[in-house]
This record gives structure tokens, sequence and C-alpha cells, in this order.
């Protein structure tokens, strides 16, 4: 069990080691910062920007006729 974690430990040392020697030109992608937007693309608008719009009159008739009472079944 104990030369299982040594090469544990050595193989994370080793990873680290060859992780550290590697380009650092993942550094520079990282801090590009904001890219351009192009001249076609809308801009973003908040839900609350949009202008409000009433709902039409057919989506509330299957709300209202689901709303009913239920007539009462006399089957005997």
């Amino acid at each position: 069990m104990r030369i299982l974690f040594l090469l544990l430990i050595i193989a994370n040392l080793s990873l680290f080691a060859w992780h550290m020697q590697g380009p650092r030109d993942s550094d520079k992608a990282m801090s590009i910062g904001p890219q351009p937007v192009d001249a076609n693309t809308p801009p973003l608008l908040l839900l609350s920007e949009l202008p409000k719009q009433d709902a039409p009159a057919e989506a509330h008739a299957p709300r209202e006729a689901a709303l009913q009472e239920i007539p009462p079944d006399n089957a005997p």
C-alpha cells in the first residue's frame, strides 16, 4: 500500500512539472478580453426593456373554459 501511495505522489509531481514546463500561450488566450461585436449583431435587450404587448384574446379562451365548473354526472 505504501508503494502505491508513493507512485501516486510521483505521478502527481511529474504531472505538475510537465504542466509547468508547457507553453504559456494559454495565459494569453485567457486574457484577450471582450471580442469585437459584428455590425450585423443585434443589440442586447433585457426583457424589461421590451415594449409591453397585450396577449391576444384567443390566449385566454382555453384558460377560461378550463376554469368553468364541470356539470355533475347524474348517472343512475
